[in-house]
């Protein structure tokens, strides 16, 4: 089936949301530029929407965005972890947003330093969420969670 096509079978609902994330995928370079990452989760949290009824339909709206964004070129993870956190409720589910670290590549010989690379993903109930194939806790050393605790969990 041709993309067009594909297009015109998307609801208003998709449209009025991907509309709304494309407005968060926008302005989300700029809040990461300048932002510290305690102020850029209390954004993310403000005036959240409350968590929706159909979580894959925001998934697959939230991977259209990213994909066709014209301005994503660096952070996607990042970006659609925020996208994520912010429509699924922020602050008012048992989300986490996690960021981490590993090194990008191994030490070479009269090498001082390796570059490391980044990652953000959302936990839910100590476990990554809506991550895919990839275990990004596995692989990465979390270096920042937000926020440090679960409520309903001790």
């Amino acid at each position: 089936m041709m993309p067009w096509r594909r297009l015109r079978q998307v609801s208003r609902r998709e449209w009025w949301l991907m509309a709304r994330i494309a407005g968060v995928v926008t302005v989300m370079p700029v809040l990461v530029r300048t932002c510290s990452v305690p102020r850029l989760l209390q954004l993310c949290g403000f005036a959240a929407p409350r968590p929706p009824d159909d979580e894959a339909l925001l998934l697959t709206c939230v991977n259209r965005v990213l994909r066709h964004h014209p301005a994503l070129a660096r952070n996607p993870c990042l970006t659609r972890s925020l996208t994520l956190y912010r429509f699924l409720g922020a602050s008012a589910t048992d989300l986490q947003i996690c960021l981490g670290v590993r090194y990008a590549e191994p030490l070479l010989a009269g090498r001082r330093a390796r570059r490391l690379a980044g990652h953000a993903w959302l936990v839910r109930n100590g476990v990554p969420y809506l991550e895919g194939a990839r275990a990004a806790g596995e692989e990465f050393r979390v270096i920042y969670c937000h926020p440090t605790y679960v409520r309903g969990v001790a």
